[in-house]
Parts: structure tokens; C-alpha cells; sequence
């Protein structure tokens, strides 16, 4: 059984392009059961279930780019979702990760999963999220 995660989370910009690679894979004879997706709670938690693919969400939260105090839990969320992500890689014997995008791609590194692919992505906190994984 190949286990493929896809963090693709946030937006529709990053929710619909990982569904279609869901998709595509299901279509190359990957169980839909073994296309399993990450995110928080905003579009992708109706979407990919909607579609018949597990979904596990992450406590998730996005930087703000002013001075706010919310800023100072970041890191404690961030920490969280890697046990979590770390726990599901694990659990489910993951072959490898895809990150397409969205604060869904800081709960993992390459250097501690299995195969990864992080795809670059148009939004404002791309720089930051690839600079992470690097």
C-alpha cells in the first residue's frame, strides 16, 4: 500500500491544483483511500473530503505581517503541526509528500519526510515557506 500526502491548503490557488494531482493519481490506479491530504480548516476541509479523499486537519495559522501579538504563537503551532504531520508520516507509512502550497508546507521538511516536492507558489508567503524547507 503507497501512502502519497498532499499538503495543499488555504486558497483555492492551492486547494483545487491538489485536488487535481489527487485526482490524477486515483486516474494512475493510486487507491483514493491512499491520496491523503493535510490542511487547516478553510476551503480545503470541504473540498477534499466533498471529493471522497481523506482529509487530517492541522491546527494552522498564518503570520501576520504587521506587529501583532498574535505573531508570538506561531512558533508553538508551527511545532505542533510538525508533531502532527510527523505522527500521520508514520501512522500511515508514507511514501512521500507533495507541498503545494499555503502555510499547510511548513509542517513538514524534506531533510525528515519521506520523498518530498515542494512546489513554489504565487502567494506572499511563498519566499518564507520555501526559505523554511530549504
Amino acid at each position: 500500500m503507497v501512502t502519497i500526502l498532499i499538503a495543499a491548503a488555504g486558497t483555492g490557488g492551492h486547494v483545487f491544483p491538489g485536488l487535481a494531482v489527487g485526482e490524477a493519481l486515483v486516474a494512475l490506479g493510486v487507491a483514493q483511500d491512499n491520496v491523503v491530504f493535510i490542511g487547516g480548516r478553510r476551503l480545503e476541509a470541504e473540498v477534499y473530503p466533498a471529493a471522497g479523499f481523506p482529509f487530517i486537519p492541522l491546527e494552522l495559522a498564518g503570520l501576520k505581517r504587521r506587529m501583532a501579538l498574535s505573531n508570538l504563537a506561531l512558533p508553538a503551532v508551527v511545532r505542533r503541526a510538525a508533531r502532527a504531520v510527523a505522527r500521520i508520516l508514520d501512522e500511515r507509512s508514507v511514501a512521500s509528500v507533495l507541498g503545494l502550497g499555503g502555510y499547510a508546507g511548513r509542517a513538514f521538511r524534506p531533510s525528515t519526510a519521506p520523498p518530498s516536492v515542494q512546489s513554489p507558489s504565487n502567494t506572499s508567503a511563498s519566499p518564507m515557506t520555501s526559505r523554511w524547507l530549504a
